[in-house]
């Protein structure tokens, strides 16, 4: 009996470790089975997808993601109930969908793992390497725009008052030069004759300025059978007068004028005229809207109009000034765009509907930095910003250099050439740059960037050869000289070079996309461009000398290589969103209508239920034992599969 007793004990103790040993052998097995069900269901991936673009992607639509798992689950797990008698029979119970991970989730961090598992599976590395030593040439590019953005405020800030005398010039006397020519506003303060028309009655002693100025003038006698024309003149002249007094108390109120310069403060002590003249014009204009004012109390109002002071030195307005300023050529050559003044071939026409549309989607806010309009500030309003937003290298991570490798792997730019695979977008590096909706708009804020960065180093070229220095000097004494104001001229000048470097940078931007080698550094015998030629913006000129670029070499600073810098300053994000905004257009444009690749799983979160029948639990030794009857023992398992 004693030995009975002992055996079942034995048997109980061995039956219990034999059946935890078998639930835990279960429920490896299970989660096994999990992972490799739920991977089994990943490898359904888009074909189409992986031959084009070698990335992986699950599509939505079909058969429930649970129903697949569940049926490939049950390839590997032996059914329970009526098999008991299998040692590691278990039931699936269920399977629920913990969390999907679409392409774009986590700023496509999804997207961005696939890339790097491709990529760096090459040698990307020693390519950083070489690209990072590139882009320092580059990159301290900013450090220089910023020196020379300091400089042009400062020269600004001191020729501000003889700026502001030019304007002053025309308000008061009418002139003003224009394409190397004197010229006269038909309405200004002097422009209203009291008696006999000459010079010394309006405060003008140089006889080319006089010729000008005196078919401009009116005799205030014949006025008096054309009141209504004398109310309109008068109103015209009102708003000249009330400009030149804002001006006038602005450049009182301002730190830098300076009261030592004798020609200022004679100028600006004679400017209370202003004043007096205004109220006599609004006194007159008050009588003319009185029916039956009689003409002599308009012409006794009329006594107190001065035309005599201010005087301006108009002395060398011949000799020294009038000459025509390049950039008013310039700016009316960058009205036609930049692309018409770098490229004489035809570009792509495409567009797409829905630019921006991930990052829209998953609202990332993007800075649409408008670099063509620092150039039109530039030329129209000499605001000098040259700034790029190039940031050091030195952050420059591996895995984001693999995404800009694959970009140019897999996409197409403005060198690439044409493949049998149809392309939403033809330039599409530029899309991923600029986010635009057509090829020539993405073009053309590529180009501007570069502009931007050229301009700089070849001023920092022209402005040290004292050859072309010299030549931008007499160019702005041929503009402003007759003013007499060394600031002006000063300012001016660098204004000039700065025109220089332009036009020379659109050469090179012309040389790039001629895939020709450009210096990032040049030497002035490397500048293209003589000052004459500066007059000459035309696509037919500045191509012509692009051609005499070599061709551009493996070592040579390339177009693409622009490209990869400026992409280097963008978030990772933003250029994983447009690049899956291309995926989707060239797949419709490829017979995969309404394909989507932000709807596609990318990783799955599944969790299952499982039930093991229990055999040794059920012995009667066991279960008198334990004190319980044990059918069945339950688990869940969670598990989290990805494609890379």
């Amino acid at each position: 009996m004693f030995l009975s007793m002992a055996g079942l004990l034995v048997l109980a103790l061995l039956g219990t470790m034999v059946e935890t040993a078998r639930f835990t052998l279960c429920e490896n097995q299970g989660e096994r089975g999990l992972f490799c069900a739920t991977e089994s269901l990943l490898a359904e991936y888009s074909r189409p997808l992986e031959k084009q673009y070698g990335l992986f992607g699950l599509e939505s639509g079909g058969e429930a993601y649970e129903t697949s798992i569940a049926r490939y689950l049950s390839y590997g797990l032996e059914p329970g109930g009526q098999h008991i008698t299998s040692f590691l029979a278990q039931q699936n119970q269920g399977i629920n969908i913990e969390k999907k991970e679409y392409m774009g989730d986590h700023k496509a961090g999804i997207l961005q793992e696939q890339i790097e598992g491709k990529m760096l599976r090459k040698a990307v590395k020693e390519g950083l390497k070489n690209f990072l030593s590139k882009a320092q040439q580059v990159t301290e590019t900013e450090t220089k725009a910023v020196q020379i953005e300091d400089q042009v405020e400062q020269e600004k800030k001191e020729a501000s008052n003889s700026q502001e005398l030019v304007k002053l010039m025309r308000l008061i006397d009418g002139i003003y030069i224009r394409n190397g020519k004197v010229c006269c506003e038909k309405y200004f303060m002097k422009m209203f004759a009291a008696g006999a028309v000459k010079s010394q009655k309006f405060g003008v002693h140089e006889k080319s300025v006089w010729e000008k100025m005196k078919k401009k003038i009116r005799s205030f006698s014949g006025y008096e059978k054309k009141r209504s024309e004398l109310k309109k003149d008068i109103e015209q002249v009102i708003q000249r007068l009330e400009e030149a007094v804002i001006i006038r108390d602005r450049l009182q109120q301002s730190g830098v004028f300076n009261e030592s310069e004798s020609t200022f403060c004679q100028i600006m002590s004679s400017l209370v005229v202003l004043d007096s003249n205004l109220k006599v014009l609004k006194d007159v204009k008050e009588l003319l809207m009185k029916e039956g004012t009689d003409w002599d109390d308009i012409k006794d109002c009329w006594k107190g109009y001065q035309t005599e002071t201010p005087e301006f030195d108009y002395t060398g307005v011949q000799e020294q000034g009038g000459g025509e300023n390049p950039i008013t050529g310039i700016s009316q050559a960058w009205k036609k765009g930049i692309l018409n003044l770098v490229w004489e071939k035809e570009l792509s026409k495409k567009e797409i509907s829905t630019p921006d549309n991930y990052n829209g989607l998953y609202k990332e806010d993007q800075e649409d930095e408008k670099y063509e309009d620092r150039v039109t500030d530039f030329l129209d309003e000499e605001k000098v910003d040259l700034k790029s937003g190039l940031v050091s290298a030195g952050n420059y991570a591996l895995g984001s250099y693999a995404l800009d490798q694959y970009i140019q792997q897999y996409f197409a730019g403005f060198m690439s050439e044409k493949t049998k695979w149809k392309r939403c977008l033809d330039y599409q590096w530029e899309y991923i740059l600029c986010g635009k909706k057509s090829d020539v708009e993405n073009l053309n804020g590529v180009l501007n960037r570069i502009l931007l960065i050229r301009m700089v180093n070849n001023f920092l070229v022209i402005c040290k050869d004292s050859r072309m220095a010299g030549e931008a000097r007499a160019a702005a004494l041929a503009v402003v000289g007759f003013t007499g104001m060394q600031p002006l001229v000063t300012f001016t000048k660098t204004m000039i070079l700065l025109a220089w470097s332009m036009v020379e940078s659109l050469v090179d931007i012309s040389a790039l996309l001629q895939q020709r080698h450009v210096p990032v550094v040049k030497t002035s015998k490397e500048i293209l461009t003589t000052f004459p030629q500066i007059f000459q913006i035309r696509a037919k000129d500045i191509c012509s000398r692009a051609k005499k670029r070599r061709k551009a070499d493996k070592k040579s600073f390339k177009y693409e290589t622009y490209i990869q810098i400026f992409w280097m300053m963008m978030k990772p994000e933003t250029r994983r969103y447009r690049l899956m905004d291309l995926i989707d257009g060239d797949m419709g444009k490829n017979g995969h209508a309404g394909f989507s690749v932000g709807t596609m799983t990318g990783g799955l979160t599944v969790s299952g239920k499982f039930q093991i029948p229990a055999s040794f639990f059920r012995m009667p030794s066991v279960s008198d034992m334990l004190k319980r009857q044990v059918t069945f023992h339950s688990y869940e398992k969670t598990v989290t599969v990805r494609y890379i």
